[in-house]
């Protein structure tokens, strides 16, 4: 059975739908089900090999998922583990290159420029599949951002490499100077490139946002085009897309405030999340289905020899990750306590054997792996090719499942929860909040003229203060006085009640004919709205 493109891409949204239903039910993260479901359907009999151009997945994936990674950073606590996160990202990728590199060098017997790609291939840990696992299990804070942190940024290295490896193996040819200087520019060139258009785009919003054109629809819009106007321009300067994609949502994330109003910020963020997880389960799926495919060019080899490759070449990986994770992470523990740095009696394991555990593989290294070229530049078949793609579709095959599986265990006994220090933000941000809206209040009551403005003041003052009381609590770990009415809890339990009788009386309305179907949407819209801050409130976000 072959597919068209369109039947393509209709069947594997059915099939996102369908596994992220299966992967709610059965409480596994929704990459890894959508990863072994893609397997399966390329079992079907009769199901013709599903070739995926590499092009889809450097020009349409990863632009909109890196520089929505670079939106989310935590860029306070990317730049307070700056040294660990440089570390994973060009150490441990460098490490891991060379070792694969030996190993598939002297045991499977690739020629060493192809064993270079392989390594190159296979040493980034992935943003999108740390990321998606990291959303199905409650991460401690710094793990995650050292984690993310590292696989944004080693994208770029990995792929100096493989770009080099790749030269060497089609011209026989390679310079370790030149790939230096090349890796400088590469890296510079496409960070400056991502901040200069961000730049750019913040310009064009905000003149936008003067002439009052920059509505919800406007908003999206920009959101959506940055990406690919930052990831382009950096590739046809023969500089880093990934780190200028990242580096654009970073700048942009860090000034939405100023160019985004709060409708546009709720419209792109609903957006965003769609977008977001249709991609990522669209990329994990269309792994599962190449297997089959590279299945079918490896008739020449046992079975058992293959699975003992695949198995070793994983193992490889994690072993080089937690020597390299561990030895570093307690040189560095041991360095910061000699500064006099308040780090603790002992280095925090729990928090090395999660990094350890956490370098799942996927579409960078799908991407990779595809973008091989079939023959070298003097015309011959690339050396190992074959070997090399399913290597790397079965090393994300084990790395997604085997420590995306694990790892949620791995973090419940093991890890070192730091959220408190995101529930003390919180509760900070809430009383300063709290404490700034009574300010204003204070300062506009000198201009109140009438007793409705009173009473809604008494009642906005009401609600800050539990506010206040409730963040002070959380800062002082203090239990709240239970007999003090929750003024934020009645006020949802009441709107919410109100929104609820809304939405019937809004539905006997259009049922009726007395409203059209233009009027139902638009204040169908506004009861949705009023409702979602309702639910936020609740949730004190």
């Amino acid at each position: 059975m072959s597919l068209s493109t369109p039947a393509l891409v209709f069947w594997t949204l059915l099939a996102i739908t369908v596994f992220a239903i299966v992967s709610r039910l059965v409480r596994v993260p929704y990459p890894i089900v959508m990863l072994i479901g893609g397997g399966l359907i390329a079992l079907i009999p009769g199901m013709h090999p599903v070739t995926l151009a590499p092009d889809l997945v450097f020009l349409v994936l990863l632009p909109l998922l890196l520089f929505g990674g670079g939106w989310s950073t935590d860029f306070r606590r990317f730049k307070e583990y700056l040294v660990p996160i440089l570390w994973l990202a060009l150490g441990l990728v460098i490490i891991t290159t060379l070792a694969i590199a030996y190993v598939a060098h002297t045991w499977l017997g690739l020629p060493l420029a192809s064993a270079f790609v392989l390594g190159a291939i296979l040493s980034p840990s992935d943003a999108i599949a740390t990321e998606a696992i990291a959303e199905e299990i409650a991460f401690p804070v710094g793990s995650e951002s050292i984690l993310s942190g590292e696989s944004l940024v080693n994208d770029a290295v990995a792929l100096v490499i493989y770009a080099f490896a790749i030269q060497a193996v089609s011209r026989g040819t390679f310079s370790l100077s030149t790939a230096a200087i090349d890796f400088v520019y590469v890296s510079v060139a496409g960070i400056a490139i991502g901040i200069l258009v961000a730049w750019a785009m913040y310009g064009v919003a905000r003149l936008m946002q003067r002439a009052k054109l920059n509505d919800e629809l406007m908003g999206v819009l920009i959101s959506l085009v940055t990406p690919f106007m930052t990831y382009l321009p950096a590739q046809s300067a023969q500089a880093s897309g990934v780190l200028a994609a990242v580096s654009g949502g970073i700048f942009l994330s860090s000034r939405s405030d100023s160019i985004f109003s709060a409708e546009q910020r709720i419209a792109a963020t609903g957006v965003w999340t769609t977008i977001t997880f249709a991609l990522n389960g669209f990329a994990f799926i269309l792994v599962g289905l190449q297997l089959r495919a590279v299945f079918a060019e490896l008739a020449s080899y046992r079975i058992s020899t293959l699975i003992a490759y695949a198995l070793g070449i994983a193992g490889v990986i994690v072993a080089v990750r937690f020597v390299s994770v561990f030895g570093v992470g307690a040189l560095r523990w041991r360095l910061r306590k000699a500064r006099g740095v308040d780090v603790g009696e002992r280095p925090p394991w729990g928090q090395f054997l999660i990094g350890s555990w956490a370098g799942m593989r996927g579409i960078v290294t799908l991407a990779g792996a595809l973008a091989i070229p079939a023959l070298t530049a003097t015309g011959q078949a690339f050396p190992g090719r074959a070997l090399i793609l399913y290597l790397a579709f079965t090393t994300i095959v084990i790395t997604l499942i085997g420590q995306g599986l694990t790892l949620p265990y791995i973090v419940r006994r093991f890890g070192r929860g730091d959220d408190d220090d995101v529930e003390r933000d919180l509760a900070f941000a809430q009383l300063k909040l709290a404490e700034a809206g009574r300010e204003r209040v204070r300062e506009l009551e000198a201009g109140f003229t009438t007793t409705a403005q009173w009473e809604a003041a008494s009642r906005l003052i009401g609600r800050l203060d539990q506010q206040a009381n409730r963040a002070k609590a959380t800062l002082d770990h203090t239990p709240l006085d239970e007999e003090q009415p929750d003024l934020r809890s009645i006020d949802h339990a009441l709107n919410g009640t109100v929104c609820e009788a809304q939405r019937v009386a809004l539905d006997g309305l259009r049922r009726s004919g007395e409203i059209g179907d233009r009027a139902f949407r638009q204040t169908q819209y506004e009861i949705d709205l009023a409702e979602s801050l309702l639910k936020q409130s609740a949730h004190g976000t």
